[in-house]
């Protein structure tokens, strides 16, 4: 079982393409200034067999898969579920993870590298405050980290996009959702997403 705090099946502001992204519930790292606070509690969110999310995945109209939270790492057995699961059905989408955790922390944890190399991109680190905003696109501070584990979205180290503020509005039977960075400069990167019925 995966503690999830919410979906979106196709969304433009977590990662290059339209991406199926899953925002993990639960954190102990608690980062000054996280845009998400919501999703530290532990026993919140919802929890959702891992089959069932990868159901989810490969039927959505999306080029990959990102994975932010809450702390993705302090689930890693049931992200390891899932991603046996799609690897069985021969998933086809390239694979992101975002982790509060730095890389020398995930190198010192066989189960942490051993998962994060199953995806194609880790951004790792922190959300430090006093280190934002990020000039890159899909980073809050600049001292997190990238990662890359194969060569699908290589093409990034290179050329990776500049900061920008956007935001998705998305209004489904089940509610709406907002997405993205509705600020800027100022470093409020308050991220904002409502409903948590998306899960259904």
């Amino acid at each position: 079982m995966l503690r999830v705090a919410g979906i979106e099946p196709v969304t433009e502001v977590e990662g290059p393409g339209r991406r199926f992204a899953v925002w993990l519930q639960g954190c102990s790292r608690g980062c000054n200034g996280c845009c998400n606070p919501h999703m530290h509690d532990l026993h919140g969110g919802t929890l959702l067999e891992e089959a069932d999310l990868a159901g989810q995945i490969l039927a959505a109209d999306s080029q990959g898969l990102t994975l932010v939270g809450g702390e993705p790492l302090e689930q890693i057995a049931g992200i390891k579920n899932l991603l046996d699961i799609l690897d069985a059905k021969l998933y086809q989408g390239n694979k992101i993870i975002f982790s509060g955790f730095t890389w020398k922390e995930i190198c010192e944890d066989a189960e942490k590298i051993e998962l994060v190399k199953r995806f194609d991109l880790l951004v790792a680190g922190p959300f430090e405050q006093n280190l934002a905003p990020d000039r890159r696109k899909w980073i809050g501070s600049t001292n997190q980290t990238v990662h890359f584990f194969s060569d699908r979205l290589r093409f990034l180290e290179n050329a990776w996009p500049g900061h920008m503020v956007e935001i998705e509005i998305h209004i489904s039977e089940d509610g709406l959702s907002i997405n993205g960075f509705p600020t800027g400069d100022d470093g409020d990167f308050e991220k904002i997403f409502i409903n948590e019925e998306r899960l259904k």
